[in-house]
């Protein structure tokens, strides 16, 4: 099996199918041809791969045949090669100054100040702790070879930079590389012009072409543009697992984008910004579990929150395609609806609210099994990550006041099971309404979610939904980051 599984890697065709037919026996770290899958996936700068073979337990540490470690082939990627050693740099149980098997025996940042020095890679192995100081068997330190480069932006992310001086560390270390500059190139075996070319062409590729870097306008509105902040939103949230090459969904969200930013009767000017949290919203499938218990018939609560819910998902789904929306479900009322937004949604909410608060004894009967445990128990794949908001006015009822906290509990361990990423499914938590019980219910979630079984998954805002939305309802840019924000966290 593991062979299948390289072929499909090495073919750039792996997926979730692939899996399925694994048996208990069979070993994902297994080379196959001199790597093995994740190697592979590695060196193919596959963050797709990467991240569902990662999902199955590969060794992030095993070596291949050759004496190399996945994070050592990672500054050799053909392609996204910052953005893989990012991802293997997420595992706690990375080596990171794994030295490899052959003469003179380098960490992955010598290598990468060898081959391949992109600041970004050299800042990110630094900024998790690899050496700076520590030699090799050639007695060399990252910092020595980082005198070699002319790129000041390399030699800036290994060391601090002085606040009494802070471009003396550059000039200094410049000056060195020129100096190894004309040793390398200026050599008396060398003819001078065949020199000069060489220096430049070093110059060229080391100061002058990171400079060159696309970039995006302040308000982009071309496909290039918008695919470029698209993907990059992607790889920030670490979502390359449930997006694989040429994804429908992918393609379906850019193109809505492309028609909104573009429609002139719209006339909306979305900035870069803009453009980049409405890319993040809409990669989620919103699942909205709404309070309906007696309580919110008080301070105007019901139509309150049937305004905000109705204004959460326009706005996540602004650039997802025409037939997706939010669900909704309540946790009283038996019955809901899926991919709604506007008054389709609120009409979901014509109803007078009654009943008890039993919020995680539903959410798990209402949300988790139908819409979780039904794929995870399949083996099949989440077209989208999804992100639960929880609203509610008041405090569990007829139930034991953590069984909200252990039904998330129990989803992230069952999603990991499932060989998904634990984050496959957010939670946000929410207050609406000013009862001092809810205020401190919430409070004491807002604690669990500091424990390290939430992180990342658990976000309770201190807000007030109802107060903050008639604050911000008139003001659509505003509106939408405090959206963003509340339901994902800053």
């Amino acid at each position: 099996m593991s062979t299948i599984i390289a072929d499909r890697v090495r073919d750039r065709t792996l997926t979730r199918d692939d899996f399925k037919d694994m048996a208990s026996g069979d070993d994902i770290n297994k080379p196959v041809d001199g790597n093995t899958p994740l190697g592979y996936a590695v060196l193919n700068g596959d963050t797709y791969a990467i991240r569902l073979l990662i999902n199955h337990k590969a060794n992030i540490n095993k070596k291949s045949p050759n004496g190399l470690s996945p994070l050592h082939m990672a500054v050799d990627a053909k392609e996204n090669a910052a953005r893989v050693v990012q991802i293997l740099l997420e595992s706690p149980d990375i080596k990171i100054d794994e030295e490899d098997d052959s003469y003179p025996h380098d960490t992955p940042l010598m290598r990468a100040l060898k081959n391949n020095p992109d600041p970004l890679i050299v800042k990110a192995l630094k900024d998790k702790g690899s050496s700076v100081n520590t030699p090799n068997s050639k007695g060399e330190t990252a910092l020595d070879l980082a005198d070699r480069l002319l790129n000041a932006k390399v030699k800036e992310a290994l060391v601090d930079p002085d606040p009494l001086n802070p471009t003396g560390t550059s000039l200094t270390r410049f000056l060195v590389s020129s100096a190894f500059l004309a040793i390398d190139y200026l050599a008396p075996k060398k003819p001078l012009q065949d020199s000069v070319i060489d220096a430049f062409r070093v110059i060229n590729k080391e100061i002058v072409e990171p400079r060159t870097a696309p970039s995006v306008s302040a308000y982009p509105t071309t496909k290039p543009e918008l695919k470029t902040i698209l993907d990059d939103v992607v790889a920030t949230y670490g979502l390359e697992s449930f997006f694989g090459p040429g994804s429908p969904v992918l393609d379906s969200i850019l193109l809505k984008a492309h028609t909104v930013v573009t429609d002139p009767s719209l006339s909306l000017r979305f900035t870069a910004a803009e453009v980049r949290s409405s890319f993040h919203m809409a990669l989620y499938q919103p699942i909205i579990y709404c309070d309906d218990s007696g309580s919110m018939k008080e301070e105007n609560r019901w139509p309150n929150q049937s305004e905000i819910v109705s204004q959460i998902a326009s706005t996540m789904s602004l650039f997802s395609a025409d037939e997706k929306g939010a669900h909704i479900r309540f946790i009283n009322k038996s019955s809901g609806g899926d991919n709604l937004k506007g008054d389709a949604l609120k009409a979901q909410m014509g109803f007078t609210p009654d009943g008890s608060t039993k919020i995680g004894t539903n959410l798990n009967s209402k949300i988790l099994e139908p819409f979780i445990y039904s794929v995870t128990n399949a083996g099949t794949a989440f077209e989208r990550p999804i992100l639960v908001i929880i609203i509610t006015d008041g405090w569990p009822t007829e139930e034991a006041e953590d069984t909200l906290q252990n039904a998330i509990i129990t989803c992230q361990q069952r999603l990991q099971a499932a060989f998904h990423p634990r984050d496959a499914v957010l939670f946000s938590a929410n207050q609406i309404g000013s009862a001092p019980q809810a205020e401190k219910f919430l409070s004491g979630l807002m604690e669990v979610s500091k424990r390290p079984e939430f992180d990342g998954v658990l976000r309770v805002s201190a807000e007030k939904l109802d107060a903050k939305f008639a604050e911000l309802r008139n003001n659509r840019t505003t509106l939408q980051f405090w959206i963003d924000s509340v339901l994902f966290g800053p």
